[in-house]
């Protein structure tokens, strides 16, 4: 049982509480179970609870990429109710993880020598492919200026994909796939 504090600062609420408080640690004690659903909802939490504070742990460490732009204060999916693929959900978690096979990320896992593009530049990671690169990105028109048009919108950085992963439209996750795919890249 979870008490409320709906009445807080109210006198005569007050007085009630305090009395209710000194019966529940005086008073006789009644055999009563516990309904099911008040365990569950007390262990759900408990477990909640211990799973953040892991998390923070964690995000210490690793991974404050994903915990700054997309960890999520809710149980459900980000996808849940999307009318998306399997493939462009994997997609889409691959590039708000920050794992994906482009050079910037496979060097930060020795995968790789370098993180420079072939093209040149420096890095090669999804923001250059999509908007920088001269060999990927003249595939990525209609991308691009959907990102654009999504980004002066929502007040957002220009040419950066990784705010709009937040809540990402099923055609962000369509448009991100077919370019992708147009590039031959493997994700």
């Amino acid at each position: 049982i979870a008490w409320i504090p709906s009445h807080r600062g109210i006198e005569g609420n007050e007085a009630a509480d305090e009395l209710a408080k000194l019966g529940a640690k005086r008073g006789d004690k009644i055999d009563l179970e516990i309904p099911y659903p008040d365990l569950l909802t007390e262990a759900y939490r408990t477990a909640s609870e211990q799973y953040n504070a892991h998390l923070d742990r964690e995000f210490l460490h690793k991974g404050l990429h994903y915990d700054q732009l997309y960890r999520p204060h809710t149980t459900k999916l980000w996808f849940g109710k999307l009318p998306i693929k399997r493939n462009e959900i994997v997609l889409i978690n691959r590039l708000r993880a920050n794992h994906y096979n482009l050079n910037y990320s496979l060097h930060r896992k020795n995968m790789v020598a370098s993180k420079a593009c072939p093209c040149g530049d420096p890095i090669q990671d999804i923001n250059h492919i999509i908007f920088r690169c001269p060999i990927s990105s003249p595939r990525a028109t209609h991308l691009v200026s959907f990102c654009n048009t999504i980004s002066a919108y929502a007040s957002l950085t220009p040419n950066d994909i990784f705010p709009l992963l937040k809540k990402p439209s099923p055609k962000l996750c369509r448009l991100l796939l077919a370019f992708i795919k147009s590039n031959n890249l493997i994700i």
